[in-house]
């Protein structure tokens, strides 16, 4: 599943409403609206390798994207920084 940050829940109704680039800079999180974020089993999947393979590589390579916490348990890439870091290994 990938994540497009283009809405936001308001913890104390449950509401959605549109996301702007400041709600997700107070939380941490520097991260454009309308940005999509793969989750880790999709950016391994995208790059061709298994799951132990992708974690090593993440391990061993510091131009590797960094890691967007998503929520306590999930972590994703942005799409066009992996994408771009996958131009790069080809070329």
């Amino acid at each position: 599943m990938d994540t497009t940050f283009n809405t936001a829940t308001n913890a104390s109704n449950g509401i959605s409403t549109p996301a702007t680039a400041d709600m997700f800079a107070q939380n941490g999180v520097a991260i454009p609206c309308g940005t999509r974020v793969l989750r880790m089993a999709k950016a391994f999947e995208r790059m061709g390798v298994s799951r132990s393979t992708g974690y090593a590589i993440i391990k061993s390579d510091p131009t590797f994207p960094k890691k967007v916490q998503l929520s306590a348990r999930t972590v994703g890439v942005i799409e066009h920084q992996l994408d771009a870091w996958i131009a790069s290994r080809v070329a």
